[in-house]
């Protein structure tokens, strides 16, 4: 059974079935719990593209006997590649520009969680932030 997916690289809207996906699960142990990663391949099926997003998602475990399983919704989900969404350019567009744009982006892309956070505790201890 598939599942909808807009790829990050251009933006095509698509649905990801078996012959794009490949998931991998690593059980571990941190601070005494069961603990499961998941890792999903996803190739984007656009002939032009044909990019890979690679997706890690962290579950709470239980072991049985006949093995692990997830015990419950994801913990925390992170993409892993590419590391932030931008809009790829063609290459008629000068490739310094484009890096330009990239990196702009990334900066951007980093920076927005701290400054949900600073606001946050601004707002926490001064109304007139809120």
């Amino acid at each position: 059974m598939g599942f909808n997916f807009t790829c990050p690289y251009c933006q095509t809207k698509t649905t990801i079935n078996s012959d794009k996906l490949v998931e991998q699960e690593v059980k571990y142990t941190e601070k005494k719990q069961n603990k499961m990663l998941e890792f999903s391949v996803i190739t984007c099926p656009n002939e032009s593209c044909e990019r890979t997003t690679i997706i890690m998602k962290d579950y709470f475990a239980k072991g049985y006997i006949s093995g692990w399983y997830k015990d419950g919704e994801v913990v925390r989900e992170k993409r892993i590649e590419p590391e932030f969404s931008y809009i790829h350019y063609p290459d008629y567009i000068p490739e310094q520009v484009r890096q330009d744009y990239e990196e702009a982006c990334k900066i951007v892309f980093k920076s927005e969680g701290f400054s949900y956070f600073i606001k946050a505790l601004l707002t926490r201890n001064d109304k007139r932030f809120s």
